[in-house]
């Protein structure tokens, strides 16, 4: 009886643990992405800044040595999501939050006016299973 007592409290503390560790990893993906997203923004504002205009694809901040890489979601394997208007004076910039809970969600603003955009509870690619942290930026 003691045994299985014994056995019933080693199984909960598990399984605490265990939850605050898959906790802890969507945490810090989420960080990750969202500093790639503040070092893609200052690229792009720095290019911005020397051709008035935002480039039209991010690899194009790679071949210019404005970013060392493209970005690539942790989890999913993609590059984050990145459109220009047709003139290029405006851009969008996405990436997928696993947690709802994540303080950059609650200070995004979603980027209606380029209509290109991300809702917070479906994903910036509509992917179900995260929530949409983007945003956009008029060449200033």
């Amino acid at each position: 009886m003691e045994l299985l007592v014994v056995l019933a409290a080693v199984g909960l503390l598990s399984s605490i643990a265990l939850t605050s560790l898959v906790n802890a990893r969507i945490e810090a993906r989420d960080s990750k992405r969202i500093i790639e997203v503040a070092d893609v923004t200052r690229a792009l504002n720095r290019y911005a800044s020397d051709h008035s205009i935002y480039p039209a694809t991010l690899e194009t901040l790679v071949a210019q040595a404005y970013l060392s890489d493209v970005p690539e979601d942790p989890r999913l394997g993609e590059p984050f999501v990145y459109k220009i208007t047709r003139d290029g004076s405006r851009y969008y910039l996405g990436v997928n939050l696993e947690s709802s809970t994540a303080a950059a969600l609650l200070a995004d603003t979603d980027a209606v006016r380029t209509g290109i955009h991300g809702i917070d509870t479906s994903g910036c690619a509509r992917e179900f299973r995260y929530h949409c942290y983007d945003i956009s930026q008029l060449i200033p």
